[in-house]
């Protein structure tokens, strides 16, 4: 059955809820949306009058989810459903078939569900979709949150590998899923895309302690259903902000750990007034080392969250935040021989100054700030309608030291050519984003659920450059003004149509059709090999699948629903601002194009096993893959290639043991596990060598090799331990290990630019005492065997005939003959312990 996608319908079975009958019982059974019954919902009958509803009957749903009563005539006209976190369903019964003795199905909303609302649930997949996914609650982040980014806070779902350029996950942080690089996973918050619309890629170091806001999460793998944003080409990622609070709270948080890792939180709620209006708001300061040397952060945020229930079928929302980052540049790595010492493991390069000693404020500066208003309106039973308006401010620079500067590359003036100093640069962005949606999600029939979507964006962003500063006192005058002056501009156009139809009792087809046109203007500095961008992209994504329900709903037994799926979809997205500008002179990016099967078996119960296994295979055209080069700030150079694939299978299990329990205590054990085995492969790649004897470029032609950074196998194992002690004081300690295989930094598939496969270890105890207020003591010992696996790398592939570099320069190594690999690797900090308590005062 399909779940209502209004906010004041919910589906009913073919055989479900009455009119009109003479029958011995009637009877209702209430799930959530995986289908598992809801124990204590209270379920409410009523017949219309003139002037109001009376009430019928009133009952609580049983252990299994199942509300009965005796035979009711005449029959009643609406059913109302309430339960503590989901929102208050309201069924209209008029006209629909007699009640039979079994029961009908009625499925709830979770509340945090309906905050953002309609776009939410038009790019969020229902737990019947034909795609992979996982959902994840903002408690369970929240409770392994001791202040690193989302990225760490996801590694231990199917296929994900992350990275820090600092080391600690604090900072610059990254995700790959399924091999596919944070450019190609989009991200949109309560709807919004997040990603940034040039360079597509999405930095969490601008949101610091974001998840103390986030209610939830959804992780779609591979295409996934059509969204807002740059095309997912690894997966969607979509968060919702916390729900509007019914009490009022107030939530305090601090931790530290190694590497001078400090955090504060401070979170209150004012709780819903009588006229519907309620605010949530939060600040947080997080600060760290790094394990890198000087690979420092200091991060600030806010957070605002409001909401106006107008009327039981109107809301008005506003939601605000801002992040402030201040980090060291850790961007350019270490030559692979020096992680394997430990002296030079934490070595930077960032900063040197021509006398050995490093610049302090080799820093990256950054603010942005996010606003969104969203109305929503239910505009009959059957539609809900939300307008969204949104807008993103950024605005900094990266400051750096440069030596030994030829100074007509800033400025023009007369024997500037000639002349050369040491220098202080700053390279700014300041940009704007702002759009709106509108979504209509309707509810047609019992059989046939729809959603239709809209947005338009834009994107306007200038970089400029200054010299707050030379070495050169002749020359300290000159530098004035901005050495370069670029701008960009980005328009989006996004509709798309989805439909859900039950064509059996037990089968749904899925049908999503997404056109999206896009328009960028771009200009470079005049030393890059291209001035400008001119893109323009039309988009057609397709995507059907089908949902077979194999078992029936759960009743007295402990079966779950079980569901066979099957997908096909496909996906486009534009190059990046560094394609274009990184480009072969004479050479423009072309879009890319991918076509996405899925196929996969899940199960999910809360009495004891979930599963869910699934396969997929990926081919596409004209992929962007990485040649193994970074810019100048460390992000990697790609180039299109022909024909590329990954292939895979991702397995998943969690198992809850029988419960002991003597009646004034309890404890249980958990098994979580998940395994990606996958083959990512490009048929043919030219690979484009420089020639250092020639001043030309020489081709490398490479047939059936491994796509980069795409490891083939990732596995987690989790044991928890969970004890319930007097007047509900807990503990858990949970051991989980992890373990990615071999990969490699470029598309050669040579054992000089491969990553060694690696593991790791993390231990997290939890501790609530019984007492009041509540209290939460979190310890985690992450990489318990203190490694240090390099999870990031890049190369720069050269030939020098006659000179063998290895002496002089340690990232050098040579591959064969006269060919080299220049080779940059960030290794992981060791064995990290970090603690936290967290006291909340009010609330539920």
């Amino acid at each position: 059955m399909r779940t209502a996608s209004t906010l004041l319908a919910v589906l009913l079975t073919a055989s479900c809820l009455p009119a009109v009958a003479q029958v011995s019982q009637t009877s209702v059974r209430v799930v959530d949306e995986a289908r598992l019954p809801i124990i204590g919902a209270t379920v409410e009958l009523f017949r219309q009058g003139p002037n109001r509803d009376s009430a019928v009957a009133l009952q609580v749903t049983d252990a299994d989810g199942v509300a009965t009563w005796p035979d009711l005539s005449p029959a009643p006209d609406v059913a109302r459903v309430r339960y503590v976190g989901y929102a208050v369903q309201r069924v209209d019964l008029t006209g629909v078939r007699p009640w039979s003795s079994g029961a009908g199905v009625i499925r709830l909303q979770p509340a945090q569900e309906l905050l953002a609302s309609a776009v939410v649930r038009a790019v969020r997949a229902k737990s019947d979709d034909p795609f992979t996914f996982q959902n994840i609650s903002g408690d369970s982040l929240a409770g392994a949150n001791p202040g690193q980014d989302i990225p760490f806070l996801l590694r231990r779902t199917p296929g994900a590998v992350y990275t820090s350029d600092a080391g600690t996950g604090i900072g610059y942080t990254g995700i790959r899923i399924r091999g596919a690089d944070a450019t190609r996973v989009n991200v949109t918050i309560n709807g919004v895309p997040l990603n940034d619309s040039e360079s597509h890629g999405v930095y969490w170091v601008n949101m610091p302690d974001f998840v103390s806001s986030t209610s939830s999460l959804q992780l779609q793998r591979g295409v996934g259903g059509s969204t807002y944003g740059a095309g997912a080409f690894g997966a969607n990622l979509n968060l919702v902000t916390n729900a509007p609070s019914t009490r009022p709270s107030l939530t305090a948080e601090v931790g530290g750990g190694s590497f001078g890792t400090a955090r504060a939180m401070l979170r209150a709620n004012t709780g819903e007034s009588a006229a519907g209006l309620s605010a949530e708001g939060r600040l947080s300061y997080i600060r760290s080392d790094g394990f890198v040397d000087r690979a420092s952060s200091k991060l600030g945020s806010a957070y605002l969250g409001t909401s106006w229930a107008i009327s039981d079928t109107r809301r008005l929302q506003f939601i605000g935040w801002t992040g402030k980052e201040v980090t060291y540049q850790s961007w350019f790595g270490i030559p692979e021989s020096y992680a394997r010492d430990k002296a030079l493991r934490t070595y930077n390069p960032a900063g040197g100054r021509s006398d050995g000693s490093f610049y302090d404020d080799q820093t990256d500066n950054y603010r942005q700030s996010h606003g969104q208003l969203l109305y929503s309106e239910a505009l009959s039973d059957k539609l809900l309608l939300q307008l969204t308006g949104h807008y993103t401010k950024g605005r900094g620079y990266y400051e750096e030291w440069r030596n030994n500067q030829r100074f007509g590359n800033y400025y023009v003036g007369p024997g500037f050519d000639t002349m050369r100093t040491d220098l202080i640069r700053r390279k700014w962005l300041d940009n704007d984003f702002y759009g709106g949606i509108a979504t209509v999600i309707g509810q047609l029939s019992p059989k046939l659920s729809t959603t239709f979507s809209a947005g338009y964006s834009r994107y306007r962003g200038d970089h400029f450059g200054t010299v707050p500063e030379v070495a050169n006192p002749e020359l300290a005058g000159a530098a004035r003004g901005n050495y370069y002056d670029n701008s960009a501009t980005k328009d989006d156009v996004n509709g798309f149509a989805k439909a859900n139809y039950q064509v059996t009792p037990r089968g749904l087809l899925y049908v999503d059709l997404q056109l999206r046109h896009v328009r960028y203007d771009a200009t470079f500095a005049a030393d890059d090999a291209n001035a400008k961008a001119n893109g323009r992209n039309t988009f057609f994504n397709p995507k059907l699948g089908y949902t077979q329900q194999l078992v029936d709903m759960p009743g007295a037994s402990e079966r779950a629903p079980t569901d066979l799926y099957v997908s096909a979809a496909v996906g486009q997205r534009e190059p990046n601002r560094n394609d274009f500008q990184d480009a072969p002179q004479g050479v423009s990016p072309e879009a890319e194009k991918l076509y996405n099967l899925e196929a996969g078996l899940r199960s999910s119960s809360r009495q004891r096993l979930s599963y869910e296994i699934g396969g997929y295979y990926m081919l596409y055209e004209d992929q962007l893959v990485l040649t193994g080069a970074i810019n100048e700030v460390g992000e990697a150079i790609r180039v299109n290639t022909d024909d590329s694939y990954r292939a895979g299978i991702e397995m998943s299990a969690a198992y809850q043991f029988a419960e002991s329990n003597d009646g004034a205590h309890g404890s249980a054990w958990r098994i979580d596990a998940n395994l990606a085995l996958s083959r990512n492969r490009i048929a043919r790649f030219e690979e484009r060598v420089d020639n250092f004897e020639t001043g030309a470029q020489d081709i490398i032609i490479r047939e059936d090799v491994p796509i980069a950074f795409s490891p083939a196998v990732v596995t987690n194992l989790g044991v928890t331990y969970t004890f319930v002690g007097a007047y509900d004081s807990r503990f858990a300690m949970a051991l989980w290990g992890s373990a990615v295989g071999k990969q490699y930094v470029d598309n050669s598939g040579s054992d000089i630019a491969e990553l060694p496969a690696y593991g790791r270890i993390d231990l997290e105890l939890r501790f609530t005492p019984a007492t009041r207020p509540r209290t939460l003591f979190t310890l985690q010992v992450q990489n318990l065997t203190n490694g240090h696996p390099i999870t990031n790398g890049y190369s720069y592939r050269y030939n020098s005939p006659g000179y063998d570099p290895r002496a002089d320069d340690p990232y050098s190594l040579r591959e064969n003959g006269d060919t080299y690999l220049y080779k940059g690797v960030y290794p992981q900090a060791g064995i990290q312990v970090m603690a936290g308590a967290r006291i909340t005062i009010g609330g539920q």
